[in-house]
């Protein structure tokens, strides 16, 4: 079995397929950089998360990043055609779903922790083209995507399905089991025994409800 690319290289690995200027790649592996060290990774998958911070930097389109290395930079229009051509599940196995919520985690991320960025030692703190803060782009550009259709609180669509995902299953989680230990967040772990007991309860869950597929539950 092959292993899964982190972040920052699939970051890269899609940057080049879709032709991106080496600037904005680079912004892209600064934003895995930021990303990686928050608790996202253990929510969204990384081929999801690469693909949002590609999303991302494309809107953004920093051209004030300080980088040792120059290259030639595409034109506005050219980054909005690719912008327009992307399929995230068709090209890059990615549902649309989990990549919205990742856009959301990441805008999310820099509107309230953007002192800590390490896009701070690249880029200078005023944007010259607005004439405000860097973190003005973020909130401006998380204004715009408050409609996206983002993961609901329940994690599927069947009794059938939450039975069949061990990963859903009621744990103990004050003793290990088998000599292993699970590592969950609070509320993540209140939020799926509370999906199980309203599921198991629910007249509505059937044995031959139709699941979706694998890939689009967590």
């Amino acid at each position: 079995m092959l292993p899964i690319p982190s972040i920052d290289q699939l970051v890269v690995i899609f940057c080049k397929q879709l032709d991106i200027d080496y600037k904005l790649t680079f912004h892209c592996w600064l934003i895995s950089f930021d990303i990686m060290s928050t608790p996202s990774c253990l929510m969204i998958p990384p081929h999801c998360m690469a693909m949002a911070i590609v999303i991302v930097t494309l809107n953004l389109r920093p051209r004030e990043l300080m980088t040792k290395f120059t290259s030639p930079e595409h034109e506005t229009e050219y980054l909005s055609k690719i912008l327009e051509l992307i399929d995230c599940y068709g090209d890059f196995k990615c549902p649309e779903t989990l990549v919205n919520e990742a856009i959301i985690y990441i805008l999310d991320y820099y509107v309230h922790q953007m002192n800590f960025s390490i896009l701070n030692e690249f880029m200078p703190p005023i944007d010259a083209e607005t004439g405000k803060e860097q973190i003005f782009k973020f909130m401006n550009l998380k204004s715009k995507f408050n409609d996206l259709k983002v993961l609901s609180e329940r994690s599927c669509s069947s009794a059938a399905l939450l039975k069949q995902d061990e990963y859903l299953q009621v744990w103990d989680y004050n003793t290990s089991i088998k000599g292993s230990a699970r590592f969950m967040l609070g509320n993540k772990r209140r939020r799926f025994e509370t999906e199980t007991r309203a599921e198991l309860a629910s007249p509505l869950a059937t044995t031959d409800s139709k699941a979706p597929p694998s890939s689009t539950v967590l």
